[in-house]
């Protein structure tokens, strides 16, 4: 089953638009390997570990903050990635069986995704959503994707150089203009599997990679020191289902002076929009302590509290928001 896998992540690389129901199928029915920093040296490579026990290698995005998990279809492919790497560490690859690894990833924190087999120019990820449905045992649907602000199309600041291209719609599933900003943020094969609509500065509408869009929101937020930016970029990130980077965004925002409650009510509504709703409630309640004017707290935890099916906590946590804001409309409809 491992030559499978390993022959179909070599065609997602080869080819990023490519349909991938044949990878996800091979992934959810093949044995797959992590690397793991083992507590003491000598304690060899394993074919199984507890997940309590594991101390998984992992690689923060540079641009965005979340964390990415190299997968591996082999043993062989885990630990040549290993020898290419530079760290004072020792790492061993540790097996997990067919299908068992999504679970394990969809619980970390910060969790951007899962590149399989690096190293190479052009490494196939699997996005958080996709790692989400195959930790449900589900084939994830086919891409590109197609996504909108929650806003509406972001209008483009004046002055960007943007490169124009035409992809089939075949390949795209979308027939439109489409625009990148290579002076302005990187740009991957594998982020042309994820687009945006947003409107240029000709007041024309255009696509654009959602990660390419994402990295260049972040670097004219830190760029212009712009809080409203950060805010936007924040919005991208929960509508384009990237919620470990902006997870990662939150923890940035937290420690900034004015910035806490904040950021607090953005990772508690990321937290629920992902299906943690355990973790969203102890943000909430824990934030509200310090941050009782900060209404998004008041929203989350009452949204939280409804879809986890306890209505009358849910309830209640609305009629205490509305004390304090009487004319929101969401904790009005909860109470």
């Amino acid at each position: 089953m491992g030559g499978n896998l390993s022959t179909q992540i070599r065609a997602a690389a080869e080819d990023a638009l490519a349909p991938r129901s044949g990878l996800y199928e091979a992934l959810l029915s093949s044995p797959t390997y992590l690397l793991h920093v083992p507590g003491s040296r000598g304690e060899g490579s394993r074919q199984s570990l507890e997940p309590a026990d594991l101390n998984l290698w992992a690689e923060p995005d540079t641009e965005l903050g979340g964390i990415w998990i190299p997968v591996f279809s082999t043993p062989e492919a885990a630990a040549r990635y290993a020898g290419t790497l530079e760290s004072e560490e020792e790492l061993i690859w540790v097996g997990q069986k067919p299908g068992g690894v999504y679970g394990l990833l969809s619980a970390i924190p910060r969790l951007a995704g899962a590149r399989l087999d690096p190293p190479g120019q052009d490494v196939p990820g699997l996005e958080w959503e996709e790692v989400r449905a195959l930790a449900r045992g589900r084939v994830p649907p086919e891409g590109p994707r197609l996504y909108e602000l929650p806003d509406g199309p972001y209008r483009m600041p004046d002055g960007l150089r943007g490169r124009f291209g035409h992809v089939s719609p075949e390949r795209v599933g979308f027939d439109g203009r489409q625009v990148v900003f290579p002076d302005e943020a990187p740009l991957a094969l594998e982020d042309f599997r994820r687009w945006v609509r947003l409107t240029l500065d000709d007041g024309e509408e255009a696509w654009t990679p959602c990660r390419h869009f994402a990295a260049l929101l972040r670097r004219q937020a830190d760029r212009d020191r712009d809080f409203a930016l950060e805010s936007v970029l924040l919005a991208a990130l929960a509508a384009f289902e990237m919620y470990g980077d902006a997870e990662a965004l939150c923890a940035r925002l937290v420690v900034e002076p004015g910035r806490a409650g904040f950021a607090l009510g953005e990772l508690a509504g990321i937290y629920r929009r992902s299906g943690r709703l355990e973790c969203a409630l102890r943000v909430c309640r824990e934030a509200l302590c310090d941050h009782p004017g900060e209404a998004a707290l008041h929203r989350n935890l009452a949204l939280a509290l409804a879809e986890m099916e306890d209505f009358p906590a849910a309830r209640e946590a609305a009629r205490l928001g509305l004390l304090r804001f009487p004319a929101d409309p969401t904790l009005r409809r909860l109470s």
